[in-house]
Parts: structure tokens; sequence; C-alpha cells
């Protein structure tokens, strides 16, 4: 039987929530960029822009790419058979 921590498990997100919070993944910002790239109405390039450098910005920074990111909820699963202390 696998025993698991709680610490072990306050370990990671610790470390998670602030990465997932500051990275866009690059597929959402390759998407962002060629959204901005093919818009063709002046104030949507430019809002698309802002969240360009957003994101940029937050993944450069360690800052959250929205600073009205709400609350966290973490789900973990764990496999069978799995002792958690």
């Amino acid at each position: 039987m696998q025993v698991l921590s709680s610490n072990t498990i306050s370990d990671a997100l610790l470390v998670s929530i602030p990465r997932l919070a500051s990275i866009l993944p690059p597929d959402i910002l390759e998407a962002l960029i060629a959204a901005r790239d093919r818009e063709t109405h002046e104030r949507a390039k430019i809002v698309l822009d802002q969240l360009v450098l957003n994101a940029q910005i937050a993944n450069e920074d360690h800052v959250p790419i929205c600073q009205d990111t709400g609350t966290a909820v973490s789900y973990t699963h764990l496999t069978l058979p799995t002792k958690l202390e």
C-alpha cells in the first residue's frame, strides 16, 4: 500500500498554485497572439495585445496573470490502495 502524507500534498499545492496563476499554457498564449494578429478592429487588437502582454509579464515576474483570480479549488485523486496520513 502506498502511504502519502498530507504534507506532501500541501507542499505540492504550494508550488503548483502560484505557477498555475502566473503561467499561461503555450497553446493558449499562441492562440491569443494569433487572434491579435488576425484582428482587424483596432480596439479589439489593443485588448488582445494587452492580454498577451499581461501573460508575458506574469510569466517573467511570477505574478498572477489576473489580479482577480478568485478562490483556488483543488481536487486530489488517489490511486488505490493509498493511505493518507
